[in-house]
């Protein structure tokens, strides 16, 4: 019990400091460089307040989703739900590719094993992989403007088999499981066939939401700092965006690096402004993962077994 007290307070302190050095690193040049005086007072607030909900929204409907999976294992209440999305993150942050918001959901539970609760995480994460896949690939092609049928024909049989893979998960996971490699790690995915086509299209309904969300909260960041794209425009730069990160390794120190570099490519290949493109991707991520994350300490470090 001490020791995993101390691990407890280990992870707490690398999350704060890791997210106190991205936000003294990623914003030494201030925000004077921004001629914030092109919109009208009224403009201003309308754009903070309207990115400032769309974060709040985006951590109700993942709360949505956690509490809609856990429901037929075990029940789970607001709070629980909200503690989980937040405990995620803290653990997302200091773990390759965000995995740790996998087992910081899992944390929260109390008759659910840890293991399982992780797998039944893992088809909400898959949810949004489809999502992001989909629309991001054929935005690609958009964005390179590619006329070859034949890479055509490769999107769209990658999006139905990433689909399909979606709808099928418990049977392609039973598949693995004549594997002796996978056999233990099967039992912890039983019960996910409770899951069917109407319950996963309900999943991808609120990850496609989402998905929305954050992809509105980018867009007016970039409004926000005065940033010369069309709508349409940047929406297909920011699908691509995500479609490439889903892809990138990140860790640590490197996951801004990704995002910014990700963003600065598509995004900078319709508007000339460096600094506000990557302004508006490190300020998505304090609003959405940063500061989030430092208020799961306190759910991470509140719990006990």
């Amino acid at each position: 019990m001490q020791r995993f007290t101390v691990l407890k307070w280990m992870i707490s302190v690398g999350v704060i400091c890791y997210v106190v050095y991205e936000f003294y690193t990623k914003f030494n040049w201030g925000f004077s460089s921004f001629d914030f005086q092109r919109l009208s007072s009224g403009q201003l607030v309308s754009l903070v307040l309207n990115i400032l909900i769309l974060g709040a929204v985006n951590i109700v409907i993942e709360a949505v989703k956690w509490r809609y999976l856990m429901k037929p294992f075990e029940p789970i209440n607001w709070r629980t739900a909200f503690s989980s999305v937040f405990t995620g993150l803290s653990l997302a942050v200091i773990t390759p590719n965000r995995i740790g918001d996998l087992a910081g959901k899992a944390y929260q539970l109390k008759s659910t094993s840890k293991l399982k609760g992780l797998c039944i995480a893992l088809l909400g994460h898959a949810a949004q992989f489809v999502c992001i896949f989909i629309i991001g690939a054929f935005a690609m092609n958009s964005f390179f403007s590619i006329q070859q049928f034949y890479f055509k024909i490769i999107l769209t049989v990658l999006s139905i088999f990433v689909f399909v893979l979606y709808l099928k998960l418990d049977k392609f996971i039973n598949w693995l499981g004549q594997f002796s490699f996978f056999i233990k790690s099967k039992m912890a995915f039983e019960g996910l066939e409770i899951f069917g086509f109407k319950q996963k299209m309900y999943l991808l309904f609120l990850s496609l939401l989402k998905y929305q969300v954050f992809v509105g909260q980018f867009y007016l960041l970039l409004v926000l700092f005065g940033v010369e794209i069309t709508i349409d425009k940047a929406l297909n730069a920011l699908f691509c965006t995500y479609f490439v990160q889903l892809f990138v390794p990140s860790f640590l120190l490197l996951e801004l690096g990704v995002r910014g570099a990700a963003a600065l490519y598509f995004i900078g290949h319709y508007a000339t402004m460096a600094s506000a493109i990557l302004l508006a991707s490190y300020i998505l991520w304090v609003l959405n993962i940063g500061l989030p994350a430092l208020i799961g300490l306190y759910f991470f470090n509140k719990k006990t077994d």
